[in-house]
């Protein structure tokens, strides 16, 4: 199975906040007021759903496009957390509570990371186990 990686570029814009793209799908972007919420709001954008009636959904059922599994989402979330790096007199809350992903995260970053990747990882080995899944909705 491939894996795939998307970089998340954080850009401070002028007038305040942050816009944050992914060089590698120029379709997915999102924004955010803080650094922090940033870091939320860019994992969120990598949570796919395919939604009726969307093009990716057609290009999903005409065999063209292949979304990520459950445990391949939480390994790119993993990814993004894994990469954050925080000084330690900073805080960002990370939920992964929306109702369309499979598993319900929360954690202080920095301090709770190292917890946060353990459930991570437990959650990719029970995800693992499924072996079917509906791509229309995340849960």
């Amino acid at each position: 199975m491939a894996k795939y990686v998307y970089p998340a570029v954080f850009t401070h814009e002028a007038e305040g906040g942050y816009s944050i793209t992914f060089p590698d799908l120029p379709d997915c972007a999102t924004s955010a007021e803080t650094l922090e919420e940033g870091i939320e709001m860019a994992a969120d954008a990598l949570c796919l759903m395919l939604y009726r009636g969307s093009e990716l959904l057609e290009q999903y059922e005409a065999g063209k496009f292949n979304p990520l599994s459950p445990a391949g989402l939480m390994r790119e979330l993993k990814l993004i957390i894994e990469n954050i790096d925080l000084p330690a007199d900073r805080h960002c809350l990370f939920r992964s509570n929306h109702v369309s992903n499979y598993v319900q995260l929360a954690a202080t970053l920095p301090h709770d990371k190292q917890r946060l990747l353990r459930d991570i990882d437990y959650s990719i080995a029970q995800l693992s186990k499924l072996k079917s899944w509906d791509v229309y909705n995340c849960n």
